[in-house]
């Protein structure tokens, strides 16, 4: 909408922001919400397919049907594709983490309830807190220290590890989290100038790439061995095959600009505390297609896990910082109108 100069007052003109902003508000929330219920029925699909369908046969065609709306809407954008080498690689290693994650998350979720699952993964922020000391050599208050605690806490109440049992499927969750943690770190500190498209069409090329390396190789495998979701042979699709691949397709493109258009139209710290909605909605879709409910013990790590989440998604210091910021900026536009007023009279 076109407002003509000095065709409102000022109360007028800041009813109309804030309306727009509100409007963005709640598209930003409509956003994460679709998002993380399409992310997580997507994952319900998976695990429902794991029995029928060899992994790396779900990579390459899920990604095969994605790559050409990406590349599509990408020139329809006008937007060019990995212009810098340098840009290039990071988008790649990226994209290796993001892969290695979705491996990770696809076979320990046959061992665990979706809910359980989904829960641990999202121990990602805690990783992102113990890279930010690490690795940027950032300092973490007393929040961060019980974010890491409780993230640790949790994640052992949900797989409840047993000492004589201990493999790789117990540090799968551990693995999936750190992968994605990762990624996301890369996203901030390499990546920001990246358009979201250019990010996802990477990511699928590196699916197919992924998919199709495992599938050769799977053939020195014997056969005796060839089972499961990870070693399992490709198999002739059916109708009823490709229609859920294509659903699987166009969720992956969805998830990927939702998260986009949430994070851009909404402020990062709500959006964050929102996408937790997926473990309700994980749990909701556990109990309708698997019949599945954590025990009491599960259900506790569940909460540590997501207090560990929230304790970790905004440092206090930095809040305070900003508001100051805020203030002293309000500060100096008041001094300086004050001056130009006095000089003109």
């Amino acid at each position: 909408m076109r407002i003509a100069a000095g065709s409102m007052n000022c109360a007028e003109l800041g009813a109309v922001v804030k309306e727009e902003k509100s409007d963005r508000l709640v598209f930003a929330v409509a956003a994460i919400i679709s998002t993380t219920l399409v992310a997580s029925l997507s994952d319900a699909a998976v695990k429902l397919l794991s029995s029928e369908i060899s992994l790396w046969q779900l990579f390459v065609l899920r990604s095969f049907l994605a790559i050409p709306v990406l590349f599509y809407y990408m020139v329809q954008l006008g937007q060019v594709a990995f212009s810098e080498r340098r840009t290039l690689v990071v988008v790649f290693l990226r994209s290796v983490l993001l892969v290695g994650m979705w491996i990770s998350f696809f076979l320990y979720l046959s061992n665990l309830s979706l809910a359980e699952a989904t829960t641990v993964l999202y121990t990602y922020p805690v990783f992102i807190v113990l890279w930010s000391v690490f690795v940027l050599r950032e300092k973490i208050g007393f929040a961060g220290r019980l974010a890491v605690i409780s993230g640790f806490a949790g994640i052992l109440f949900v797989i409840q590890p047993e000492v004589d049992r201990i493999n790789l499927y117990t540090v799968l969750p551990l693995l999936s989290s750190i992968f994605y943690a990762t990624a996301m770190l890369l996203t901030r500190t390499k990546c920001r100038s990246c358009h979201p498209a250019e990010l996802s069409l990477a990511l699928n090329v590196t699916f197919v790439l992924v998919g199709t390396v495992m599938s050769v190789a799977l053939i020195f495998v014997p056969d005796a061995h060839r089972t499961g979701f990870m070693f399992s042979p490709w198999i002739p699709m059916d109708f009823q095959l490709w229609f859920v691949v294509g659903l699987l397709a166009v969720a992956q493109i969805a998830m990927s600009v939702g998260i986009a258009i949430a994070y851009q139209s909404g402020p990062s710290p709500m959006i964050s505390v929102l996408a937790y909605t997926q473990v309700g909605f994980a749990f909701i879709w556990g109990l309708v297609f698997f019949s599945e409910v954590p025990d009491t013990v599960s259900i506790f790590g569940i909460f540590l896990i997501i207090a560990a989440g929230l304790l970790s998604l905004k440092k206090p210091s930095t809040i305070y910082q900003c508001r100051f910021a805020q203030f002293g900026k309000t500060i100096r536009k008041m001094v300086s109108s004050t001056h130009h007023v006095s000089g003109l009279i």
